[in-house]
This record gives structure tokens, C-alpha cells and sequence, in this order.
């Protein structure tokens, strides 16, 4: 069994909700919970810091966060409880199938840290609807546990058009 639940972060540690495109999102999937029916998957995303979700008590633990449309993403801020993954990955997809790894954390220890610390993670703009948290190695004897989760809307990615151009014909002399 999970030790008590440290104090939850304070709210102004958060960011503003109208900054966080999870306002609006849904917890699709999580790979398994603590305890049934207790700290589910939307609390990581509910925008309360008084909340949160826990897994199960393996290492591989995942949480896929659906925003309802594709959205142009850059970052990401998860606050860690003492039961944080070690290693996992931040990745993005537009269908909920084809995944893209935007950001590989190893080794991470920030739930021991001081309570309300987010771990940030930046990346290149993509285009996504879709967000999974992929968790690979805990830090603890415990499941994963996240407070809360915030994720930034950003500019469109740049895409870099190929244009063929059509070959020139020349006028017979």
C-alpha cells in the first residue's frame, strides 16, 4: 500500500488554466490504477492540484490525454508526486495510433523533490490531438502518481511545402 499523499501543490504554483489546452481534453486510457475507482486518470488533468492520478504498481504505466481536436502543442508540465516514473516518454499523435516521441526523460527524481515542482518539457511545434504520458521505470516501490498536468497550445508548425517544378519546354527553332 502507497505511503499517505503528501501535501498537494499549492494552486498558485499552477498555471493559469487558460494557458492549459487540458482544460477542455478527456482521459482516454490509463494503463491501470492504484486503488478502483480512486485518483483516476482525470485528475491528473481536472485543474485541481489537490488531486491526482496513480497507477497501478508497474513499471509500465501510460495515461493518453485526448484534446478533442488536433491542436499545435510545444510543451508540457507535469507535477510529480513522490511515486513518479524514472523514465518515460512524452508523445504525441494525431490518431491515437501513430505515436511520436517528443521528449525521453531517464533517471528522473523530481517527486522527491519539494512538493509543486513541475518537470517542463519543450519540443519543436507538432501538430497533435492526442497526448500519452509512457512511463517505462518508477522511482518508487509505488505505481506512478501525477498531480496535475498542464500542456501548452503554441503556433502552427511550420511545414515545408516540396514544390516540383514542371520542366521548361523549349520552342523548336
Amino acid at each position: 500500500e502507497a505511503p499517505a499523499a503528501e501535501e498537494a501543490p499549492a494552486a498558485e504554483e499552477a498555471a493559469p488554466a487558460e494557458a492549459n489546452i487540458f482544460a477542455n481534453a478527456t482521459v482516454v486510457e490509463v494503463s491501470g490504477l492504484e486503488t478502483e475507482g480512486a485518483n483516476t486518470g482525470d485528475m491528473a488533468i481536472d485543474g485541481d492540484m489537490a488531486t491526482r492520478w496513480s497507477s497501478n504498481t508497474d513499471d509500465a504505466a501510460h495515461i493518453i490525454i485526448d484534446l478533442g481536436a488536433v491542436t499545435p502543442v510545444d510543451s508540457l508540465d507535469i507535477y510529480w508526486e513522490t511515486a513518479c516514473a524514472a523514465d518515460y516518454t512524452v508523445e504525441v499523435s494525431e490518431d491515437n495510433a501513430n505515436w511520436t516521441v517528443v521528449a525521453t526523460v531517464t533517471d528522473n527524481a523530481t517527486g522527491a523533490s519539494p512538493v509543486g515542482e513541475a518537470v517542463s518539457h519543450s519540443w519543436d511545434a507538432v501538430n497533435a490531438r492526442y497526448i500519452k504520458i509512457n512511463c517505462t521505470r518508477r522511482n518508487t516501490e509505488w505505481g506512478n502518481s501525477i498531480w496535475e498536468m498542464v500542456a501548452y497550445a503554441c503556433e502552427a508548425p511550420v511545414v515545408e511545402e516540396v514544390v516540383e517544378e514542371a520542366p521548361v519546354e523549349e520552342a523548336p527553332v
